[in-house]
C-alpha cells in the first residue's frame, strides 16, 4: 500500500488498527515514531556509528542544564575503548564493574563512586 503522506498514513493506523484505544491519533503516531527509531537506529549502524550512539539522553534546553528533554539518539565520538574481564561472581553489580575496570586499567579519576553507584 502507498500512501500520499505521513499524515494519511496515521489516519489509517487510527482508524483500522489503534481504533480501539483512547486517543487513536496519538498511538499511531506513537507506533510510526517507533517505527522511525528503529529504522534510524539500523542505518546508523549500518553507517559505523553503533558504538557512538547514545540512546534517550537528556539535551540541555537553551543551553540550561536545569531544563532538559530527552533527544532518540546522539552521537558521541568514541575517545577510547578498553577490554574488561567481567566478575565470575553473580550478581554483576555496578560496584563489581568499576573494580574491574579500575583493574582493567580504566583510570576512575575525577569519578565520583558514590554518585555513579547510586
Amino acid at each position: 500500500m502507498a500512501y500520499q503522506s505521513v499524515d494519511q498514513l496515521q489516519k489509517v493506523l487510527a482508524s483500522k488498527v489503534f481504533h480501539y484505544t483512547q486517543d487513536s491519533k496519538k498511538a499511531s503516531g506513537r507506533a510510526l515514531g517507533t517505527l522511525v527509531e528503529i529504522i534510524t537506529f539500523y542505518l546508523l549502524k549500518s553507517w559505523g556509528f553503533e558504538n557512538s550512539v547514545a540512546i534517550e539522553r537528556p539535551l540541555a534546553e537553551y543551553g540550561n542544564p536545569g531544563i532538559t528533554h530527552n533527544v532518540e539518539y546522539s552521537l558521541r565520538p568514541v575517545l577510547n575503548t578498553i577490554d574488561l574481564s567481567l566478575p565470575d561472581k553473580l550478581p554483576i553489580t555496578s560496584a563489581r564493574l568499576l573494580t574491574a575496570m579500575s583493574e582493567g586499567g580504566f583510570s576512575l579519576e575525577g569519578f565520583d563512586k558514590q554518585e555513579i553507584l547510586s
